[in-house]
């Protein structure tokens, strides 16, 4: 058994007065519990769901379930006392419903409908609804479901003999006022399909679909069809009439404004880059400190596991290191990771002890046979590295590991140098070595800490205290005669004054550096900035 469900919607034409509960009245009935018919499933299902879909839409809903004849009245009458000076109205109704002589006709839970003279005393026509509304309200908007197979219609064809063709199938073509929307389920004089689920199949589209944000009712009710064909494979074809002179929207689509949102995504996107590049730059070195600023500026960034696995391994091998052997080969100054060297340990390479195995009598020998001669172990080989590393020959970590790297390092060395280049120890590159080491002079060789002062030579400061400010500082590592930026502070500009920092140490100890400025006496100028000088002998 299939009952037909019929929606009148009335709707202010303009999207702006969509707003406000007391604009929007709605009447919704669900009839299920026929007491001299069999009981149909979804109505009052389709009553309780519509009317929870209109409360969302900011409606008044006037709700009745199973009602009889005397309650159907009385509650259309509640609705229709609404109606005067409403904005919006809605009316909704599934139950039983048929036409007889082209009127069609609600039918109350306690029908029986025995006989043509009991159609005025059992029977609710839907003209006493329509014509309130068109009376009252500026737009209405019609949704009829009708039942396929209805025995109360049956009953009063039967009761009219020869007249019985007057009782049509479904329910009969509705004209409609100016202002008005009416949608069938299906065509008029055509029945609709029952539903198999909690709802028929037109009221489940009608539900999800009625109050698309910024939709309009006639592009919704296009959903509605296209779901209902789609769901009865083609058979069902809700239909519409409509008489609308403008557009009707439920349900106004908000339009956020994201340019904020957009540009934090922004912000963040170049972050992440900046973020990446910090990375890319440290990720192959051997320097703590290194690792230690990217945490220390990136506390949760991409690279934070990575960069503690790294800090992790460069500790076991520093600790390594320091059991095997006594680090260093400079009696001044420091190393990339701040130990100091000892240059008399260079002699434990034995480099006079050593020679004396040699055959100096052989045919020369391969680069990698001499240095085989040679008979170094994994200390000398550290040794080796770390007085490449202080002379400026990048070799990466001294782990006596002589890889590579190292042999690129070594051969830099000795292109320099004038020795033959091929990446191997000799006796002539160790002894060359040990030359360079101790003709090296014991400056610095780590981490500095450069300022940035502003002079102002004109303020009138007999102690001088204000013509000097400090815009900034940062802690710079110097690695193969650039310097790299570890940390940096800036007090007089929200902006890094180190994104375009540059600088260098030459092997005679001038130091250059470069970078933007945009703090100069008060005025946000960009000034870029360059500086030179000569350290100590």
């Amino acid at each position: 058994m299939r009952f037909f469900l019929f929606l009148a919607v009335s709707i202010a034409l303009l999207p702006q007065i969509a707003s406000g509960a007391q604009n929007r009245v709605a009447l919704v009935i669900g009839n299920s519990a026929y007491v001299h018919a069999a009981a149909l499933p979804n109505p009052q299902n389709d009553a309780n769901d519509v009317a929870a879909k209109l409360e969302a839409l900011d409606f008044e809903v006037i709700k009745g379930i199973d009602l009889d004849f005397s309650q159907m009245r009385r509650t259309i009458r509640q609705y229709i006392k609404q109606l005067d000076g409403t904005e919006i109205a809605l009316f909704y109704y599934a139950g039983h419903g048929f036409q007889v002589n082209g009127e069609n006709y609600m039918a109350p839970i306690d029908a029986r409908l025995e006989s043509e003279n009991d159609l005025e005393f059992e029977a609710v026509p839907m003209t006493l609804v329509l014509s309130a509304m068109e009376r009252n309200a500026k737009t209405n908007l019609v949704f009829l479901d009708a039942c396929r197979n209805n025995p109360l219609a049956r009953n009063l064809a039967r009761s009219m003999g020869t007249r019985s063709a007057e009782v049509g199938r479904g329910l009969a073509r509705i004209g409609v006022g100016v202002g008005s929307f009416i949608s069938f389920a299906t065509q008029p004089g055509n029945v609709a399909y029952d539903g198999e689920g909690r709802n028929s199949p037109f009221t489940a589209a009608l539900v999800k679909h009625l109050g698309n944000p910024g939709e309009g009712i006639a592009r919704s009710m296009v959903r509605v069809r296209n779901e209902v064909l789609l769901v009865t494979n083609g058979q069902q074809v809700p239909w519409d009439n409509s008489s609308l002179t403008g557009e009707v929207v439920l349900k106004l689509k908000v339009e956020v404004d994201d340019s904020e949102a957009r540009k934090q995504a922004e912000k963040q996107k170049q972050e992440a880059l900046v973020e990446l590049a910090y990375w890319d730059s440290i990720k192959d070195t051997s320097e703590v400190a290194y690792f230690n600023a990217y945490l220390k500026k990136y506390p949760e960034g991409q690279f934070v596991d990575l960069a503690k696995i790294k800090l992790d391994r460069l500790e076991e091998q520093l600790q390594a290191n320091a059991a095997g052997t006594t680090k260093g080969l400079r009696q001044s100054g420091s190393s990339a990771d701040g130990a100091a060297y000892d240059r008399t340990n260079l002699a434990k390479l034995n480099l006079s002890s050593a020679g004396t195995a040699l055959d100096k009598t052989a045919a020369p020998l391969s680069p990698e046979d001499e240095e085989a001669q040679l008979r170094l172990k994994p200390e000398d080989f550290q040794q080796v590295q770390e007085t490449l590393n202080a002379l400026g020959y990048d070799v990466g970590a001294a782990d006596g590991a002589f890889g590579p790297k190292s042999r690129a390092g070594l051969r830099k060395f000795q292109i320099r140098n004038r020795i033959e280049e091929n990446g191997y120890l000799s006796e002539k590159t160790l002894a060359t070595l040990v030359d360079k080491i101790e003709k090296t002079p014991s400056t610095y060789d780590g981490v500095w800490l450069l300022e940035f002062h502003r002079f102002n030579y004109s303020a009138s400061d007999p102690s001088g205290t204000n013509q000097r400010t400090l815009l900034a500082k940062a802690e710079v590592r110097l690695r193969n005669g650039e310097l790299y930026v570890v940390s940096e502070e800036v007090y007089t500009s929200t902006r890094s004054f180190f994104d375009t920092f540059r600088g260098r140490l030459s092997d005679d100890g001038k130091i250059t550096v470069s970078m933007s400025l945009d703090t100069l006496f008060g005025k946000a100028q960009v000034r870029e900035v360059r500086a030179s000088g000569q350290l100590p002998k």
